[in-house]
């Protein structure tokens, strides 16, 4: 993984726990909605619940 990719990473969970897009990340942000992927041309959501 290159720097730049570490930090599009990082960008990108901030981003998603943000929710209510004021900058910060705090219990007040309601939780995020569950991931969802498209696999093999077919809509699934994410089994992963560690999160």
């Amino acid at each position: 993984m290159t720097f730049a990719e570490y930090q599009l990473s990082g960008h990108r969970s901030f981003t998603r726990w943000d929710t209510d897009k004021d900058g910060i990340v705090n219990n007040l942000d309601p939780a995020p909605k569950k991931n969802e992927y498209v696999s093999n041309n077919k809509t699934a959501k994410s089994s992963n619940t560690n999160y």
